[in-house]
């Protein structure tokens, strides 16, 4: 079996890019990966590089929340219905921060 590297790219939350980049893949999913390595580089100089390696916990989770969301994606394509916002008005409320700052 050919060993697959990836580069990919995503601001936040790594364990839901791991499985987003995997579920891309026909037949890919992540089952008992050795190792998911993202690696981070400045923007600027000095362009300092870092490497993060995701635990199992972090894999399992993003797993979850992929299947998840592919599980809502694909109720919403068969009923021709996308839901985002609520269809009643919201009540929106300062942050504690805010409040205190106005006493």
């Amino acid at each position: 079996m050919t060993q697959l590297i990836t580069c990919i790219w995503y601001d936040h939350i790594a364990e839901e890019a791991a499985n987003f980049y995997a579920s891309l893949l026909p037949d890919c999913r992540i089952t008992g990966i050795n190792r998911f390595i993202f690696i981070a580089v400045e923007k600027e100089a000095p362009y300092g590089v870092c490497c993060y390696e995701l635990d199992q916990q972090a894999i399992d989770l993003g797993n979850s929340i992929i299947d998840e969301q592919l599980r809502t994606y694909i109720e919403c394509q068969e009923l021709n219905s996308w839901p985002c916002y609520p269809s009643t008005t919201q009540t929106l409320s300062l942050p504690a921060w805010a409040a205190r700052q106005s006493e």
